[in-house]
């Protein structure tokens, strides 16, 4: 976690307090007041209490623009009594931009062709017709935006049979997320590795695709089986953590989008 700790109030010598005990002692107690913007020659500073908000690496965690900056302040803001860094996901990506993104760029391009190499949205169902309705209807379009716009051709086929993607799309593919800074390639590894599609991930930068559009896209199976067996309870609790962690990488991704 980020940010540097306040000193306990308490000299150790007045005794057992009475207040009832943390049910989980390994939180993190807000230890600020006041969260700001600073602008400095490499970018925007968020501060805690006039100090540098820092990475778990602590490094500075300096953002690209003031719209990326405003999401992480506004987390840090609406933090009540203990820190809850599950509702920190945009400061959670940007912390790993910076501490692991940088300088292995190559790396994180490399794991995202070898999902573009067997993408989600080229295998399509035989069967029940409803399925393959559904998969028409939210992947041919992102198929077609991809051929008309970046001259990106996929193989498609059914089942579960691997399949080789061109070498041009591939290369093409490649060329694309090699423009990504440290930021958005760790943006866009999250919603490639929670969506099983690096060509949704692409679409949804470059095309200006909606958020639920590529989320209903990379989720139609699992859909079509929840409407038709009905849903499990904490099976829904985990989708929903990962949507959320979904929308917030989306939200970085827009705010590094001309």
């Amino acid at each position: 976690m980020t940010g540097d700790k306040t000193t306990n109030s308490g000299n150790g010598s007045e005794g057992p307090r009475s207040e009832p005990k943390d049910p989980n002692p390994a939180r993190l107690r807000k230890f600020y007041e006041v969260v700001t913007l600073d602008v400095a020659d490499t970018g925007f500073l968020v501060k805690l209490d006039g100090r540098v908000l820092k990475t778990p690496a602590k490094n500075n965690l300096i953002l690209p623009n003031q719209e990326l900056a405003d999401r992480v302040r506004e987390e840090w803001e609406q933090q009540g009594e203990f820190i809850d860094v599950h509702t920190m996901g945009v400061t959670k990506i940007t912390n790993s931009a910076i501490d692991f993104v940088g300088g292995k760029e190559s790396e994180v391009v490399e794991e995202l062709c070898s999902y573009a190499a067997s993408d989600l949205i080229c295998y399509f169902a035989e069967r029940p017709e409803e399925l393959v309705a559904l998969q028409n209807k939210h992947w041919l379009p992102v198929h077609a935006w991809l051929q008309k716009n970046l001259n990106i051709t996929l193989n498609t086929g059914s089942g579960i049979i691997s399949m080789d993607q061109p070498k041009e799309t591939l290369e093409r593919f490649r060329n694309e997320v090699e423009k990504f800074d440290r930021f958005a390639l760790s943006a866009a590894h999250v919603v490639t590795t929670l969506t099983g599609s690096a060509f949704l991930t692409l679409t949804l930068v470059q095309s200006g695709i909606s958020e639920e559009s590529c989320w209903a896209a990379a989720h139609v199976d699992e859909d079509w089986q929840i409407s038709k067996w009905g849903h499990d309870e904490e099976a829904m609790l985990r989708r929903n953590a990962r949507q959320l962690e979904f929308h917030c990488a989306s939200l970085i991704l827009k705010a590094l989008t001309p």
